[in-house]
């Protein structure tokens, strides 16, 4: 008995490929993959922005040799101003210290909706400016 029109397959004949169900649920899994990492993407690249606002204020301290906390914040928002973030004041925290070192730090939390649960995310990052002793 062969295949043709209006002829069902033939018992020796495999049907391949899948079925139209598994092609959506594979579609449905990858899309909830694709809305993750779209949600942890930003994230990342803030964390990462702000690592390097605290390294370049770092590298400033030493190469200026800031007396006060003022010159610090200036430092800050100049680095804010070049990756054209704005408002992020909140979330560092200067710390003066003895002889002119300070602790600059960065936390922040952001909430991630990953459309079954809300999870939050919090980034802390520091850096300590001190002098060079002779």
């Amino acid at each position: 008995m062969g295949t043709g029109p209006g002829m069902g397959l033939s018992a020796g004949t495999r049907q391949r490929g899948g079925t139209v169900l598994e092609l959506i649920v594979f579609l449905a899994i990858a899309a909830y993959g694709v809305y993750v990492a779209a949600q942890y993407y930003p994230q990342m690249r803030e964390s990462s922005a702000l690592e390097s606002v605290l390294q370049s204020v770092a590298e400033q301290y030493r190469r200026d040799h800031f007396t006060g906390e003022d010159q610090i914040w200036d430092a800050i928002d100049r680095q804010l101003d070049l990756r054209d973030m704005r408002n992020p004041h909140a979330e560092f925290k200067v710390i003066g210290g003895e002889r002119g070192s300070f602790e600059v730090s960065v936390h922040f939390t952001r909430d991630l909706d990953l459309l079954f649960t809300k999870k939050s995310i919090e980034h802390t990052r520091s850096v300590s400016l001190r002098r060079p002793t002779h």
